[in-house]
């Protein structure tokens, strides 16, 4: 007899569906996946998937969720739940979700769903879920020490201090890795602070303002008017937007019918650098041209 996942994370699975942001049309959830998050503290987050043209750049709502969840230090994690058209993308997902277990040193559940909830699959812990692979990451000490802190949205008028917020966050493959920070401003004034989550498989992270993009539209928000970064590698002058998140922001920009201002900020210094998304990126990519 097949199982289904409760109605709980049913209802909360529909509602992260709506916000989920398709290759084909950023208001059409049909075959679109989402992602809810418990934590032992009781509290829950969710996620719809964010396609985009590249494919390459596409932020799994597993990702999402563990970007609540691990931003706030909100640790240990119980459970992950999703709901999705098929299993294609389940073993990175499944190497997502051990990394994350690694990260924590706590092992967690993971469930997967077809759209009316019955579980194709299941397993108490993600350490162990992926035949042959083992995360090659360990417990970061300064990351698990931290206590709860319910801030990565909020009204600050300096993206650069909300940034540099995030950039404190930033989730590290070795504690000596170089820290990234980000903030974007939705278009009725909220900021949602981002910060960098690496991964051993460099395809699978996500830099700092990717995660900033993807905590606001994860709230519902769809348009947002301006981006910042900051990191410790620009520390006099200011910070560059490498190639893919310029065509990240430029593919949600596109979707959600965005003209953001995009910002870098020196760590140490006054410096600044400001410009619009097609001054920086004057020739995007994208699959509707071909």
């Amino acid at each position: 007899m097949s199982k289904s996942i409760n109605e709980e994370n049913k209802e909360l699975l529909s509602a992260a569906l709506a916000c989920a942001i398709t290759k084909r049309s950023d208001h059409d959830s049909v075959g679109a996946s989402a992602s809810v998050l418990h934590t032992r503290s009781g509290r829950s987050y969710t996620a719809g998937v964010i396609e985009t043209d590249t494919n390459l750049l596409t932020i799994f709502p597993e990702q999402t969720v563990l970007l609540h969840a691990l931003l706030r230090r909100d640790i240990p994690i119980e459970s992950v739940t999703s709901v999705a058209p098929s299993t294609a993308t389940l073993p990175l997902v499944l190497k997502i979700l051990a990394d994350a277990a690694a990260r924590i040193d706590r092992g967690f559940s993971y469930t997967l769903a077809k759209p009316d909830g019955t579980i194709v699959f299941e397993t108490g812990d993600v350490r162990h879920s992926l035949p042959g692979y083992t995360s090659p990451l360990s417990k970061l000490e300064e990351f698990c020490s931290e206590s709860y802190k319910d801030d990565i949205i909020t009204a600050s008028n300096s993206l650069k201090e909300a940034a540099l917020s995030g950039m404190q966050r930033h989730i590290r493959t070795k504690d000596s890795g170089s820290r990234y920070g980000a903030a974007v401003r939705a278009k009725d004034g909220t900021v949602f602070i981002g910060a960098s989550l690496g991964s051993p498989d460099k395809r699978l992270g996500l830099h700092a303002e990717m995660a900033a993009l993807a905590l606001l539209l994860s709230s519902g928000r769809k348009q947002f008017t301006e981006i910042a970064i900051v990191s410790e590698k620009f520390p006099v002058t200011p910070c560059l937007f490498c190639g893919c998140c310029r065509q990240f922001i430029s593919d949600i920009a596109r979707k959600t019918g965005s003209a953001p201002k995009l910002t870098g900020y020196a760590l140490n210094t006054d410096e600044s650098m400001e410009s619009s998304l097609s001054e920086l990126y004057p020739n995007p990519w994208s699959s509707n041209t071909l």
